[in-house]
């Protein structure tokens, strides 16, 4: 708590004691005291603090800032008005590249879903990539899928749909038919909904059919409706 709170007190206002403070809390087995040393970053002039989470040699660490960075520098589409800045294209490019370099074997478990979580958040206040950006965003995160829990196989599995892999139709339609709950099932089925490519007539079917069985399935007032937002 009281390092939670020493790092509180550097949010609100820029102060030069604030990033040699809290950088090293980016790595904290506490995560909401990795929050509160993210959010006393995001309080310092972004310009101070750019290159160090370019160029951070510590994972676990550099994902946490380039969240930040990417949350400083980019606006998401719906957000954006005549007056707003014009995107970074640069600043773009940087930090793709920075996570593309992002050793994922040495990530904490958390860290696996803040660097996930990070490129999602890219994409959206960034605009979709080139397509040879693109092809490297899908080699790097194909052979993480499917991964070892239902958090990271939900982040992989809607980052693969978006950036049209050709290869998540097949391991989303497996993962549907094996999971053990509804709500997985169900979050494996919305992600790949919109999804163009690696279809072929046996994955179709089989997931239509998945519809079927989920007819027996039971939520909340909104449950049926989701599902036929789905289908």
């Amino acid at each position: 708590r009281e390092t939670r709170h020493m790092l509180e007190a550097f949010h609100g206002a820029p102060d030069p004691r604030a990033l040699d403070a809290a950088w090293s809390h980016l790595d904290n087995e506490d995560r909401f005291i990795r929050w509160a040393a993210r959010i006393a970053i995001e309080h310092q002039p972004v310009a101070q603090w750019t290159d160090r989470a370019l160029q951070d040699s510590n994972p676990n660490t550099q994902v946490e800032a380039l969240l930040g960075l990417c949350r400083m520098t980019g606006i998401c589409p719906q957000h954006r008005t005549d007056q707003s800045p014009p995107l970074d294209e640069s600043m773009r490019s940087k930090i793709i590249r920075a996570l593309l370099s992002v050793n994922t074997e040495k990530l904490k478990d958390p860290q696996q879903l803040t660097f996930l979580r990070t490129l999602q958040i890219t994409l959206v206040r960034f605009g979709r990539q080139d397509a040879s950006v693109v092809d490297q965003l899908n080699r790097k995160l194909d052979p993480l899928f499917p991964a070892d829990t239902f958090e990271e196989n939900w982040l992989l599995c809607e980052t693969l749909a978006w950036l049209e892999s050709s290869t998540v139709a097949a391991k989303a339609i497996a993962l549907i038919e094996n999971a053990p709950t509804q709500e997985e099932q169900l979050q494996y089925a919305r992600s790949v909904r919109l999804l163009r490519t690696g279809w072929n007539i046996d994955l179709s079917t089989r997931y239509f059919n998945w519809f079927l069985k989920a007819d027996s399935y039971r939520g909340g007032a909104s449950f049926d409706i989701f599902l036929k937002f789905i289908r």
